[in-house]
């Protein structure tokens, strides 16, 4: 079984666990956490089908240019994405679970700027001015919050794999921001990089979700089952 199979699997286990009946929420909001489960499912399946075929490519055309570019912005999307719905999944579940947060980590969560007292800063037009951490701060971040509000026994190690994804993303900045052809160029040591990074990044996701799925049920399962609210968890 490849990673992105057994990725897929776990949170799947998610997916049928937020489907059941609640008896202390309403069915509309049942479905909004059963939706960006699900939604996590789906794109961690999608974007790990085109990583997968990708890396498959590259091992048939190693020195192939555009198969190393594609296989770098399909390695970013997948962080990228994966990193926003953790943060949705954990503003759905911040109120049932009765999750203690902090403005600031609302302020990262909602991708909008907050005042002291937590109301959107407005912009010349009125509407709330946008708040977008850098890719690999954002994916730390989504990590930790979802952990934290799982109660999650498994925190991610950033170690020498994340060092080849922060490498990778330095490369995927470059090509999208490229001042010479030769910002174009993915060498064999950076392809070595990204194989290392997506290889480490699925590892970690897998053993994140693993070991939030118990802690959540404990926690969510009063709140569906018999109509209480669990204790909170963290702190303002």
């Amino acid at each position: 079984m490849c990673a992105d199979d057994l990725f897929v699997k776990v949170v799947l286990l998610e997916c049928d666990y937020v489907s059941q009946p609640a008896k202390s929420l309403p069915p509309e909001q049942v479905q909004e956490i059963f939706a960006i489960f699900c939604n996590l499912e789906m794109m961690a399946h999608q974007l790990g089908d085109d990583v997968e075929r990708g890396s498959g490519e590259l091992s048939v055309n190693s020195g192939d240019q555009y198969l190393r570019r594609t296989l770098v912005r399909i390695v970013a999307a997948h962080v990228e994405g994966y990193s926003f719905v953790l943060k949705q999944i954990v503003l759905r579940l911040r109120v049932p679970l009765q999750a203690q947060l902090s403005f600031e980590e609302l302020s990262k969560l909602e991708e909008v700027k907050l005042d002291t007292t937590g109301q959107p800063v407005l912009d010349e037009h009125g509407s709330p001015r946008r708040r977008f951490l850098p890719l690999l701060d954002n994916f730390k971040f989504a990590n930790a919050m979802f952990g934290r509000l799982c109660g999650s026994t498994y925190v991610v190690s950033y170690g020498p794999g994340y060092e080849a994804l922060r490498k990778s993303m330095l490369v995927r900045d470059r090509m999208m921001h490229p001042k010479a052809i030769e910002d174009l160029n993915v060498t064999d040591t950076e392809a070595m990089d990204l194989q290392a990074a997506w290889q480490w990044h699925q590892a970690e996701m897998i053993a994140l979700m693993k070991g939030s799925i118990e802690p959540l049920d404990e926690r969510f399962g009063p709140l569906l089952q018999q109509g209480t609210y669990p204790a909170p968890v963290g702190g303002a």
